[in-house]
């Protein structure tokens, strides 16, 4: 799964401000390049979803 993709699954799943966050991020991806530190904090903020000991992920 790419960024874009991990993106995306914080925007449909994750609570209402990691998801804010992750459109934000998607939205500054659609208009332009990133530079390594919005690329690094957009990982942080996946892996910070993908750990969140109270996420109930449904199937």
């Amino acid at each position: 799964m790419d960024l874009r993709e991990q993106l995306g699954q914080v925007v449909s799943s994750a609570a209402p401000a990691q998801s804010e966050r992750a459109q934000q991020f998607l939205d500054a991806l659609d208009s332009g390049p990133w530079d390594d530190s919005t690329e690094a904090a957009a990982r942080e903020l996946i892996d910070a979803y993908l750990h969140d000991p109270y996420l109930t992920k449904g199937q």
